[in-house]
């Protein structure tokens, strides 16, 4: 029996999640998902597994700055405010990625890939908030 290549690489992305991201990571333009799947359920599926993977790495970014800013150098007061606003900014975002999602699925006008334009959304807005994290990080001494 022989299997279509596209098949082992969607089983590949599923085995190992992080090779979609080190798509993004090596500066590929394509979507992972939309670019080696053909048929639309094997896309949503593998789209959902890269949402989820981001949201877990962004929560460990998000440990990562609190773990910096509770460390930092400087007054008690000065770190519980910070502390403070980064858990405004953490609710805030979530809130924006929820809405501003919500627009992008909006434009499938009920079609069945609104879901998939939400997922995508999510995936970009994530990947942008990770990477200021990661800077944000460094404002704290990380």
């Amino acid at each position: 029996m022989i299997i279509p290549v596209k098949y082992v690489l969607v089983a590949l992305f599923f085995a190992f999640p992080t090779i979609a991201l080190a798509f993004q990571d090596a500066g590929a333009d394509s979507e992972p998902c939309q670019a080696l799947v053909m048929d639309h359920v094997t896309e949503r599926m593998c789209l959902e597994n890269e949402v989820e993977l981001a949201t877990s790495n962004l929560l460990e970014a998000e440990a990562r700055v609190r773990k910096q800013v509770a460390v930092w150098d400087e007054e008690d007061l000065l770190v519980d405010q910070a502390l403070d606003l980064f858990e405004k900014s953490v609710a805030a975002f979530k809130s924006y990625l929820s809405s501003d999602c919500e627009v992008s699925a909006a434009s499938a006008a009920g079609g069945n890939g609104a879901h998939d334009m939400r997922l995508t959304c999510q995936k970009k807005l994530i990947m942008l908030r990770i990477q200021h994290l990661q800077e944000q990080e460094g404002y704290f001494g990380g």
